[in-house]
């Protein structure tokens, strides 16, 4: 009798809890068409622009918005845009903001935060410009990891060997800091590679620019004459090269595999490689000499000085 009642009980029990599990259900269920609703009942007020350009409650939105949810609220933004068409006219809106709220003495560090308008072309791009990035870079990158990986992989028996009969050929390494540098490299060896391997990869870029998506193109058309309305044309070249290099191509160089340039993460020497080549052309947008920061680097503030022209010819192709 017992043993059946504590059968019956179990038994209700769990029916007990089916249904409360099944309500649950439901409820979660409900929730979440409630709020897919809110979502597409406030989605036509998030794009409509107003007849002066103003996208009101998007740009309100983000004003309120709290530093540690910009990525996500940018995102979220951005995705709802590009889904109606209008990825460029956001990003372009708040261009516009940020440029106009910038005072003289702040046009050094124009558009070098994490602002909503760089984090939305830093999402956009990454949407509508990977193919682009995959076609012109995927190739490079993925022999300098392979390199690595493959020079990673060599018996130090062979490596000694190879080594001692070879005056003229050896690993490719790119590492230029003393601090990090094995003691067999040279100084004067490794700048001249890492200076080859990021030409290649600018003219990689100039050549290809213009194959850019024309979404891209637009934006950055939309950078320079808005920065050189307020400022200067100075200025607005490296807007030009924040938007391009600081939240394009050198993200990609740094997350290949964020980028689709890779499968997975870059071997630790090539990830270092990659982090160098960046830097080099991070320096080249700036017009800075990476000498001036970091000693070692002294050698490639030529790189800089002798690609200013040919950098300035690309931007006057891509967004002038």
């Amino acid at each position: 009798k017992n043993h059946k009642s504590d059968l019956n009980n179990n038994k209700n029990n769990n029916n007990k809890n089916k249904d409360k599990k099944e309500k649950e259900k439901e409820k979660d269920e409900e929730e979440e068409k409630d709020e897919k609703q809110r979502g597409e009942e406030l989605e036509p007020l998030l794009i409509k622009q107003e007849s002066d350009g103003d996208f009101i409650l998007t740009r309100t939105i983000c004003d309120m918005t709290k530093a540690t949810e910009a990525d996500t609220i940018a995102k979220s933004i951005t995705i709802i845009f590009v889904s109606n068409n209008l990825g460029v006219e956001l990003v372009n809106f708040f261009v516009t903001q940020e440029v106009s709220k910038g005072a003289e003495n702040n046009k050094a560090t124009l558009f070098r935060s994490n602002s909503m308008a760089t984090k939305m072309f830093n999402f956009y791009a990454r949407v509508i410009g990977i193919q682009w990035l995959f076609d012109y870079f995927a190739r490079p990158v993925a022999e300098l990891n392979k390199m690595a990986i493959d020079q990673s992989e060599e018996s130090s028996s062979s490596q000694d060997e190879y080594n001692s009969n070879s005056t003229l050929m050896g690993p490719v390494t790119l590492e230029v800091d003393p601090t990090k540098m094995e003691e067999a490299q040279d100084t004067t060896v490794n700048t001249l590679q890492l200076w080859l391997i990021a030409q290649k990869l600018f003219v990689a870029l100039t050549r290809n620019g213009l194959k850019l998506p024309s979404e891209i193109k637009t934006i950055l058309r939309h950078v320079f004459i808005t920065v050189k309305e307020n400022y200067d044309e100075v200025t607005a070249y490296k807007g030009v090269g924040a938007f391009l290099f600081l939240r394009f191509v050198c993200p990609a160089l740094m997350a290949p595999q964020m980028y689709g340039l890779l499968k997975q993460p870059a071997h630790p020497t090539a990830q270092r490689q990659l982090v160098l080549l960046a830097k080099v052309l991070q320096n080249l947008a700036n017009d800075t000499l990476p000498g001036k920061k970091e000693g070692y680097m002294m050698r490639l503030d030529e790189f800089i000085t002798s690609n200013q022209e040919e950098l300035r010819k690309f931007y006057d192709k891509v967004a002038g």
